[in-house]
This record gives C-alpha cells, structure tokens and sequence, in this order.
C-alpha cells in the first residue's frame, strides 16, 4: 500500500471513530463549559463585584433560572445540529482558523466599524438620550465578565435554540430531509432579524431624534452583523458565532466603553 493509500485509509478510519454520538458527547462538554464560564460570572457579580446593568434582558441572562434554563435546552439543541447539517462544537472538518480566528478578528473589525460610526453620527447619544441613561454600556471591570458570556447568552438565544430545532421540523420531519441548505437559510435569515427588530423596537416614537443616516447606519449593521453570524453557524459551528459576537463586544462595548461612550 502505497503512502498515498495509506493516509487516505488513516483518515477514514479517523472519521469512523468519531461518530455522531462521540461528536455530540464532546459537543455537550464544550458547551457545559460555557455553561458553567456564565455561572462563575453570576457567582462573581453576586459576592465580588456588584454590576449595575443596563437593561432587563442584561440582567436576566444572569438569572439562575435562566442559566438552567440554557443549559437544559441547550443540550437537545446541539443534538439537533448535528441533525441538521450545522457544524459540531468542536468539529474535525473545521479548522481552527474558521472556528475561532476569523470570525474573531471579523467581530473586532465590526467593532471597529462601529465606533467609527458612532464617532461621525454618534447614535449612542441618541440611544443615552431615548433611554435616558448616561452610558449604554456597563462599566469596567464588570463589563470584561459581562459582555463575553452574554455573548454566549445571546447566542444561545437567537441561533443555538430556534434555528436546529425548526430546521429539524421543516426539513428532516415535513421534507423527508430535502431542501436542508434552502431551510437552513430560510428559518436562519428570520432568526438574524430578530435582534435588528428588538435594537429598532427602541425607536418607536422616537424617530424625530434620529437621521436618515443613522436609521440607515443601524439597519444594515445590525442585519449584516446577524446574517454574518448565521452564516458562520452553518460554515463553523456554534462556537465561531461565539467567537464573532464576543469579538465585536470587545471593541463596542468593552473598549469603546472605557472611553465613557
């Protein structure tokens, strides 16, 4: 057997001995992990370093029935990705590149957009003004444990939960497993427009303080923010949407935050 053979003959054995049910195992403890990185921020936040949050849903995702809620739901969830053609935890076929490092450095760049953008039409102005609080964005130190395992949340939330399970419904139940790509994207494109609608919701009866431009501005970065992460779901996994979000936060939020924006 020639090398040519032999690694072909290496790699299929590989694959073999990685089977759904080993990939889910491994899936189910990458995500635990991330479960229990939100319940150390709670324990944290309670005894150590009280946070004054900006919003409900922030403080909500930090609830303990929440969190058991996610972690419960989450767990059938990754199981139904691997149903679904969506991309293992921690998936072979992935390279880390795709898995970690490009969405990574693609969140900081958006990041960075946007504070560009907030420099030159400065909408968290007009947001500080709607909600009439001083800062949309937590303050330091609370918010370098804060906004990296809301990403996780928040994550959870819009893609993790509804996108494997109505893509299992439709495609693999109603389709007899035809069209899944086309599902996919059908179901992913109304689940990336779920934020989009909730930040403009903020709006309503406020139109008069805001732009053109800065309507135009929060439409389209929100939405390309969100199709980028829908499309990562499918390209790399759960953990590249993780990567994107966290990496916007750092700049948005964590960064920019410092500055007093």
């Amino acid at each position: 057997m020639d090398d040519v053979s032999t690694g072909a003959f290496a790699n299929a054995v590989d694959r073999r001995s990685v089977g759904p049910t080993n990939e889910f195992l491994r899936s189910a403890q990458i995500y635990l992990c991330l479960m229990a990185s939100i319940v150390a921020v709670r324990v944290i936040i309670t005894f150590w370093i009280p946070t004054i949050f900006k919003n409900r849903g922030q403080e909500g995702i930090f609830s303990w029935p929440f969190i058991v809620g996610m972690t419960v739901l989450g767990l059938p969830a990754i199981w139904l990705c691997g149903k679904t053609g969506i991309p293992a935890m921690w998936d072979k076929a992935v390279s880390t590149w795709w898995r970690i490092w490009l969405p990574l450095l693609l969140g900081v760049a958006l990041g960075g957009v946007a504070v560009l953008s907030d420099v030159t039409l400065h909408h968290t102005k007009i947001l500080e003004a709607i909600t009439g609080q001083r800062s949309i964005n937590i303050a330091f130190p609370s918010s370098v444990l804060i906004y990296p395992t809301a990403a996780i949340a928040v994550n959870v939330i819009f893609y993790l939960l509804p996108i494997p399970l109505l893509v299992w419904l439709v495609s693999n139940l109603l389709l007899k497993g035809r069209a899944q790509a086309s599902v996919y994207w059908v179901v992913a494109a109304l689940a990336a427009s779920v934020e989009p609608m909730g930040q403009l919701s903020l709006l309503r009866g406020h139109f008069a303080l805001i732009t053109v431009w800065v309507f135009a501005y929060l439409v389209v970065q929100e939405l390309g923010f969100n199709l980028a992460e829908v499309y990562f779901f499918r390209r790399a996994g759960f953990l590249a949407t993780v990567a994107l979000r966290v990496g916007h936060y750092l700049v948005w939020h964590i960064l920019w935050g410092l500055t007093g924006a």
